[in-house]
């Protein structure tokens, strides 16, 4: 516990020291979760019956199912985009925090790490696959029940809670198992692929307590930050979203609180892409990518006298 607590904080004081991976941060963050509290803000949430209303138009469209067919392939297209930005903006952080350089330069790098990040959430897939489908025959159901005193989102999660709990398992255990393989499979001499994948699994196994403990704990602050900037950008959204319904979306007054919420939309970014690197280089400290000499207030380490014996090395 003491080693583990000793890593998260050199990971947030190497954070607070290193504003020039912050931009790599903010994307990290962004591809990952900081879309949506600015899609949330600025587009209207759909309520149980614009839902029922799409569902209705999807099957009862006459180019059913390719219409399904065509939103899937949307969706895994994008997907797979924001995993290749997620893996390059991490790689990113990785050559400016690691002990040791890259294996094979940035580009080979970030798509090893796709490819990492691409099998890591695969179960997590199957299990939002297999929620969605449990979704699919539970909905109908309870759109229809009597009982209005309970929405039908709670009810719809409690006949399926066992799908929801497997999903988040899943993505601790994923999370974790991506953290540690990318950076065996891209820093110093990376070993080839599948035996990085083997190395992270057998890690995971020797620790599976303190990794799961770190990826639930990064899974917390990460929905802490995603409720404090949706409240923040919802509440400057508020005089904005008045004007545009009133049509005065081309006054001087609603173009001033447009730029003045972008630009503040652009400096929680910023702070969050922080909050990023903190958790990059709390993961290549657990992993002994990194050692606690470069950080500021914290000796340096004993030096390994072999990379490999490096890898195994924990602060």
């Amino acid at each position: 516990m003491r080693t583990w607590l000793t890593n998260g904080s050199a990971a947030f004081r190497l954070a607070a020291d290193r504003a020039d991976l912050w931009l790599a941060g903010g994307l990290g963050w962004l591809v990952y979760l900081g879309w949506l509290p600015l899609l949330l803000t600025v587009v209207p949430l759909p309520d149980a019956g614009d839902l029922a209303y799409l569902g209705a138009s999807l099957v009862l469209s006459g180019a059913f199912p390719a219409n399904v067919v065509a939103l899937a392939v949307a969706v895994v297209g994008a997907a797979w985009l924001l995993m290749l930005l997620a893996a390059a903006a991490e790689v990113a952080i990785l050559d400016g925090t690691a002990r040791l350089p890259l294996s094979r330069g940035a580009g080979p790098a970030a798509l090893s790490a796709l490819a990492i990040v691409m099998l890591a959430s695969l179960p997590t897939l199957g299990a939002i696959g297999a929620l969605i489908t449990g979704i699919t025959a539970v909905a109908p159901g309870e759109f229809q029940s009597s009982q209005l005193e309970v929405s039908v989102l709670v009810r719809i999660l409690a006949a399926l809670w066992p799908f929801v709990a497997a999903f988040l398992v899943l993505v601790v255990a994923g999370q974790a198992f991506g953290a540690l393989a990318i950076r065996r499979a891209t820093i110093g001499a990376a070993p080839p692929l599948a035996r990085a994948l083997g190395t992270a699994g057998r890690d995971l196994g020797r620790h599976p307590v303190r990794r799961a403990a770190t990826a639930v704990l990064w899974l917390l602050i990460d929905a802490a930050l995603f409720v404090l900037v949706l409240a923040l950008l919802r509440v400057l959204w508020a005089p904005i979203g008045a004007d545009l319904v009133a049509g005065q979306l081309l006054g001087p007054s609603t173009l001033l609180l447009l730029v003045g919420f972008m630009a503040i939309w652009l400096v929680l970014l910023l702070a969050t892409g922080a909050v990023q690197v903190a958790r990059s280089a709390w993961w290549s400290l657990e992993a002994g990518a990194m050692d606690l000499g470069g950080v500021p207030g914290f000796g340096a380490t004993a030096a390994a006298e072999t990379e490999e014996d490096a890898w195994g090395a924990r602060s």
